[in-house]
């Protein structure tokens, strides 16, 4: 059972213990296999009804992933539906419940969500494979990144899960496991570092980006944490600005690196907005869609474009006197930034399957990373995720915002036709 599951039953540990009428619920949990016979001999051991249904409630938490949904059910049909509908406001209450402020900073956790538009799909994705034959294209090398080292290059995943005052981010565990899975499908070599605190994800990415990267062709950095725009959070609560994250691997930190692809995955929220989405229509004309405010930024944050802007005023130059007869190239070209939801917004997870974002990105790589580039597939995810998925009140979706400065097409498995 989902630990959100246990929590709403438990809120409603009181009205459950006087009310619930068990000699009607345990039939129906028994023919849902939940519980065989002779194990509700137990509760019914325990002298008067509240000791039976407190022993009822402790027990079911144990009976599996299924157990929650047969419990509620079995309350509906029993004609105690009041409290199956307690337990489930609980639930939704919780699902969309963002952490109260820290300090006197707003840390959001990305809400848990119940819904999953492909319930077939395994969470874990470790059992499919990337087909190992590449795609022609139509594009030649000068327009295409080259992607034929082995390794093709080095991948850092930094998956922080317990933070100390604030909720465990359950399901991220899956989100690491199947980004790593893709990464050495894509020829990567991969290291993942667990719960760090905002120094050591500083520490650990600055010497990351320094690393030779002479022999490689690519580069990708992956963050899995809670965070606000303009910044992440290490598992001490204390905040990494993300513009420090992109400066480590510039031209004049990351030598290395210039003219290749440097990839930044960032899995955290922006923001406390929830978007509610607005109804698709074919007509010709949109309907009109109130605008609300956007929320005041903290001190030295940038939005999306302010950043793209400022990285690209800065310029990378040779020291000697003969630098302007040279070619110069932008202080932060070639890299691309995948966010998982736009400023000011919440990013999902789901507790049992990670965050729509990776699990849309992973999926999308795993069937389309043969044959499209990498910008197109991010097309997909941003379709995939958009119209797939939605909280589970049915009320608020997500929408991923890549922004992209690379100045070619990039294909993990290239292939070419044109010389």
């Amino acid at each position: 059972m989902e630990e959100l599951h246990k929590e709403a039953i438990r809120a409603n540990y009181v009205s459950l213990s006087q009310e619930m009428d068990l000699s009607l619920i345990v039939p129906y949990l028994i023919q849902a296999n939940i519980y065989k016979p002779y194990m509700v001999e137990s509760f019914k051991a325990k002298d008067g009804k509240l000791a039976q249904n407190q022993a009822f409630l402790n027990s079911i938490e144990t009976r599996g992933p299924n157990a929650y949904q047969a419990f509620i059910n079995a309350l509906q049909s029993v004609g105690q539906g009041h409290l199956a509908e307690a337990i489930q406001n609980e639930e939704a209450r919780r699902r969309e419940h963002h952490c109260e402020p820290m300090q006197t900073e707003s840390f959001v956790s990305e809400p848990d969500a119940g819904v999953w538009p492909n319930p077939g799909t395994p969470a874990v994705l470790e059992q499919y494979h990337i087909p190992k034959v590449p795609v022609k294209t139509e594009y030649s090398k000068e327009e295409v990144y080259r992607m034929g080292s082995e390794p093709r290059g080095l991948a850092l995943i930094i998956n922080n899960r317990d933070f100390g005052n604030k909720m465990t981010r359950h399901g991220t565990d899956v989100d690491a496991t199947n980004l790593r899975h893709i990464f050495v499908e894509l020829h990567f070599n991969v290291d993942t570092k667990d719960n760090l605190t905002a120094l050591e994800m500083a520490t650990y990415i600055r010497e990351f980006a320094k690393m030779d990267h002479s022999t490689f062709d690519c580069v990708i950095l992956a963050i899995l944490t809670h965070g606000v725009e303009g910044a992440l959070y290490g598992v001490d609560e204390k905040k990494l600005a993300v513009e420090d994250v992109f400066k480590y691997f510039d031209a004049t930190r990351a030598p290395t690196l210039i003219g290749k692809p440097k990839i930044v995955i960032l899995q955290a929220c922006r923001g406390e907005r929830f978007d509610k989405g607005v109804e698709s229509t074919d007509a010709t004309g949109a309907g009109y869609v109130e605008e609300t405010a956007p929320p005041p930024r903290e001190n030295g944050d940038q939005d999306a474009n302010a950043l793209v802007d400022s990285m690209l005023r800065l310029e990378f130059e040779a020291p000697d006197a003969f630098a302007s007869a040279r070619s110069k190239v932008p202080s932060m070209s070639d890299m691309l930034i995948a966010y998982a939801t736009v400023p000011g917004y919440v990013s999902w997870r789901n507790s049992e399957r990670g965050s729509w974002f990776i699990q849309a990105l992973t999926e999308v790589i795993l069937e389309y990373s043969q044959s499209e580039d990498l910008l197109s597939m991010l097309t997909k995810v941003n379709s995939k995720v958009a119209k797939a998925f939605e909280s589970s009140s049915g009320k608020n979706k997500q929408m991923p915002a890549p922004v992209t400065m690379l100045t070619k097409k990039l294909f993990f498995f290239p292939g070419y036709v044109r010389k």
